[in-house]
C-alpha cells in the first residue's frame, strides 16, 4: 500500500473543534441524551413501507435502537466537539435499509444544507449507483463533503467507492486524529480500525466484549435446547455463527435478533480474534455449552487475541 501519513500542520485536526459545522449522520439515529453525545441540533427518519412508497417523520430519529449511530455520533463527537449534529435515520433494528430510503436520506442532507454528511454503510446493489453518483455530485456541486464507510470484506459497495465521495476502512493508525491518504484509490483514507469504547444506547459505552456479552445474555434467554435444535442441519457451520444466524432467523424479538445479525455481519464470525482473549473464552463458553466441546474433533478453532 502506497499511502501518505498526514502531518502538514495545516491538517491537523486536532486544533480545531467543528463549530459552525453541521453534520449529517446516517445511520440508526442518536441518542441525544448520552452524556458524552451533544449538540444533536434535529433529526429525520426514512423508510420504506409496504406500499412502496418512501415515508418521511420525525419521531423515531431521535431515538437509536441499534446503537450503531450512537456510536458514530460519539466518535465524531470526540473529534469535533463543537460540531453540531443532525440523526438521519434509516437503519432498523437488524441494521437493515431499502435502498430507496438511503437515497432519500442524502437528498434530505443535501436539500438541508449539511456541510458533512457521514454515511458508515454502503450497498453493492449496482442498481442504486446511477442515482445514488447523482446525488453525490450535486453534494460536491454544493461543496458538501461525504464522508462513507468502505465494505467489511473489501468489496466495492457505494458510495464509498465513488469518486466524489472519501472512501474510508480501517487500519492500524496512530493517535487519534491520524489517518492515511492512498491517493487514486477507489477508497482513499485509513482511519483507526482498532478496538475502543464507544458511545451506545441505554448512555453507556461498550467495547467488543461488552457488546458480545450482551447478545450472549440474550442468547442464553432464549434457551440453548431451541438452539441445538434448529442447528443439528448445520453442524458444518462454525458454533458461534449458527446461533448468531439461527437465533436471527427464528426469533420473533427484534431486538435480539437485531443483535445476533449485527454480531454475524459486523464481526464476521467465525473470525473470533477481534475479542480479547477474557471475550474469546466467554463465547467459548456458552459454544461448549450449548454444543459439547468439540475443538478436539476439529469442528472448529478458537483463535487467539
Amino acid at each position: 500500500m502506497h499511502a501518505k501519513s498526514i502531518t502538514d500542520p495545516k491538517l491537523d485536526f486536532s486544533a480545531w473543534s467543528g463549530r459552525g459545522v453541521k453534520i449529517a449522520v446516517i445511520d440508526s439515529g442518536i441518542d441525544p441524551r448520552h452524556p458524552k453525545i451533544s449538540r444533536v441540533k434535529g433529526g429525520v427518519e426514512f423508510a420504506v413501507n409496504n406500499k412502496g412508497k418512501v415515508i418521511r417523520g420525525i419521531g423515531m430519529a431521535l431515538m437509536d435502537r441499534a446503537g450503531h449511530g450512537t456510536a458514530c455520533a460519539g466518535i465524531i463527537h470526540k473529534i469535533a466537539p463543537s460540531a453540531e449534529l443532525y440523526s438521519v435515520r434509516v437503519f432498523d433494528e437488524s441494521l437493515s435499509t431499502d435502498d430507496r430510503a438511503l437515497l432519500a436520506a442524502l437528498r434530505w442532507a443535501i436539500e438541508y444544507g449539511m456541510d458533512v454528511v457521514n454515511l458508515s454503510l454502503g450497498t453493492i446493489d449496482p442498481a442504486i449507483k446511477g442515482e445514488m453518483q447523482a446525488l453525490c455530485r450535486e453534494a460536491l456541486r454544493q461543496k458538501i463533503i461525504l464522508v462513507a464507510a468502505a465494505h467489511n470484506e473489501g468489496v466495492d459497495s457505494f458510495p464509498a467507492v465513488l469518486p466524489e465521495v472519501i472512501g474510508v476502512c480501517g487500519g492500524e493508525v496512530r493517535g487519534p486524529y491520524g489517518y492515511y491518504f492512498r491517493p487514486g484509490d477507489k477508497i482513499e483514507c485509513t482511519a483507526r480500525g482498532d478496538l475502543q469504547r464507544v458511545c451506545w444506547v441505554g448512555r453507556r459505552e461498550i467495547d467488543a466484549d461488552e457488546y458480545i456479552q450482551d447478545t450472549l445474555d440474550a442468547l442464553r434467554s432464549v434457551g440453548k435446547t431451541r438452539v441445538l435444535a434448529l442447528a443439528m442441519s448445520d453442524k458444518e457451520k462454525h458454533p458461534c455463527q449458527v446461533m448468531g444466524r439461527v437465533v436471527a432467523r427464528q426469533m420473533e424479538e427484534g431486538e435480539i435478533a437485531a443483535k445476533l445479525e449485527y454480531l454475524e455481519r459486523r464481526f464476521a464470525l467465525p473470525a473470533v480474534s477481534i475479542l480479547s482473549e477474557r471475550g474469546q473464552e466467554r463465547l467459548m463458553e456458552l459454544v461448549v455449552d450449548c454444543f459439547g466441546d468439540k475443538r478436539k474433533e476439529g469442528m472448529w478453532t478458537k483463535k487467539s487475541a
